[in-house]
């Protein structure tokens, strides 16, 4: 598993993790311009060979940018706009192979906002996979393979500083567990 990291220059980097465990030295995959914009990481596009960026600047546009070569963002495609209020994470929720992006609203709801795989959004009505409660998470995050081998779900961090792990399941939450305590202060790396 590789770690993307934000840094508050700007710059964005990669460290490939090692079969053995730890991780090489960080490579730059954006030098600049990425202050502002929240950042998840996943498969955008079912076809695609390595992970990529999803992207929301500022102002609340939803950029994608290739990684076609497997070290490199490529030229980034605009995928949407009106995202400046929500909170955004890959995921493929109801597991039918297509990364999904779990939207946390200021009302605090996760709302599902489903793709067709192909790096669209599917024409439907967004449903509400999180009624409320939400807002009390400082981070949220994406996460594989947290709870074994295939699994997915969400790495959320309380303002008190607890960590949880919401676990996702045939299009369900499985229930809460608590990771840890005293988790203030510390940025949430995940996917």
């Amino acid at each position: 598993m590789d770690i993307v990291v934000e840094w508050e220059s700007g710059k964005l980097s990669v460290y490939p993790g090692k079969p053995g465990g730890g991780f090489s030295s960080a490579t730059t995959i954006g030098a600049s311009g990425w202050a502002g914009y929240e950042v998840t990481v996943g498969k955008w596009k079912k076809t695609d060979r390595y992970p990529s960026v999803v992207a929301k600047s500022g102002s609340g546009i939803l950029f994608h940018y290739p990684n076609l070569s497997g070290g490199k963002l490529s030229a980034r495609t605009q995928v949407d706009t009106g995202w400046k209020s929500l909170t955004i994470n890959q995921l493929d929720w109801d597991k039918d192979g297509n990364t999904d992006i779990v939207a946390r609203t200021s009302a605090g709801q996760l709302k599902l906002y489903r793709t067709n795989g192909s790096g669209k959004f599917v024409s439907e009505s967004r449903r509400i996979i999180g009624n409320g409660g939400w807002n009390p998470m400082t981070a949220l995050t994406s996460i594989r393979g947290y709870n074994g081998p295939g699994t997915q779900g969400l790495l959320a961090r309380s303002n008190a500083g607890v960590l949880y792990y919401y676990q996702a399941n045939d299009s369900r939450w499985a229930g809460r567990v608590t990771v840890g305590t005293g988790w203030n202060g510390m940025e949430l790396a995940g996917r």
